[in-house]
């Protein structure tokens, strides 16, 4: 079992180009007729290796009985270890790749000479030069070059601006007879597929039956339903997503029907009033 769990991860060194692998997620060359393997993402090369080494069984059984706990507050920690976890709690909530450009930074993040320590970004000491009219690879990736030294904005300004215009365009199955769901790119920050409010409402509705609920929470409509998903109305998809983007739906979390058939909690989106984009 072990040994086939790991031979679903697709090999970080980009081999081939495998479409069903694991993750299921679009990746740093994602075209929408793929070229290069790096159209989906890889787990790391030291995560690979954990996992080649737990489906040779070279690891240790010591997962405890309940699971592991951990501590409820920071200062429940020794104080030599606050810091790090510190660290840890930002990181544990970013979506790490892939860098299409990115969710909350983009490829830089990747280069070893921005940093002066483990986690630890190198500061620039003094204003940044004037890196001329047009940023060539060569002036982006020079060990002297603007990734060289960090300061407020310095790895934001990476990303699509303004940062409606790739919200609205990395999507899930840009190609559907692989899959209406997966790939895809960031759904825990950019939903594609949500469970509407009035459908969440048949699930408390006492006089439902159980049928239609079931079948109401099966049911998932578009976040993004009233753009325009042809690739010949781009510019008008993101364009409207820039001027509406605050009248589209938020996911929250509501309190379940209290019915055990349906989860204590629902994710519902809640919020949305976004007119129709008509195609031009």
């Amino acid at each position: 079992m072990r040994t086939e769990l790991f031979r679903r991860f697709r090999d970080p060194r980009y081999v081939r180009q495998d479409f069903d692998a694991l993750p299921p997620y679009y990746g740093d060359a994602m075209a929408r007729l793929p070229t290069s393997p790096r159209q989906w993402m890889a787990v790391l090369d030291i995560q690979h290796e954990w996992l080649r080494q737990w489906a040779a069984g070279d690891f240790e059984a010591d997962w405890p009985d309940g699971g592991l706990v951990f501590p409820e507050h920071l200062e429940d920690l020794p104080v030599e270890e606050q810091p790090s976890a510190l660290d840890r709690a930002v990181l544990d909530e970013c979506l790490g790749g892939p860098f299409h450009p990115g969710c909350e930074v983009t490829w830089p993040i990747r280069s070893t000479f921005m940093y002066e320590a483990p986690l630890r970004l190198r500061r620039r000491p003094s204003p940044e030069p004037d890196w001329g009219a047009v940023m060539t690879s060569a002036i982006a990736l020079s060990q002297t070059g603007p990734l060289s030294g960090s300061g407020p904005g310095a790895l934001t300004r990476w990303m699509a601006v303004p940062w409606q215009t790739d919200t609205s365009s990395c999507l899930s199955a840009y190609v559907a007879e692989e899959d209406e769901y997966l790939p895809t790119f960031w759904p825990a920050r950019v939903p594609n597929d949500v469970l509407a409010l009035n459908s969440f409402q048949v699930l408390l509705d006492p006089t439902a039956s159980p049928e239609l609920k079931q079948a109401e929470f099966a049911h998932r409509i578009k976040w993004l339903r009233q753009l325009p998903v042809e690739d010949a109305q781009r510019t008008n998809f993101m364009n409207a997503f820039i001027r509406d983007w605050a009248r589209y739906g938020v996911v929250t979390r509501r309190p379940g029907p209290g019915d055990p058939a349906f989860p204590e909690t629902v994710w519902v989106e809640l919020g949305f009033d976004a007119p129709p984009v008509l195609p031009t």
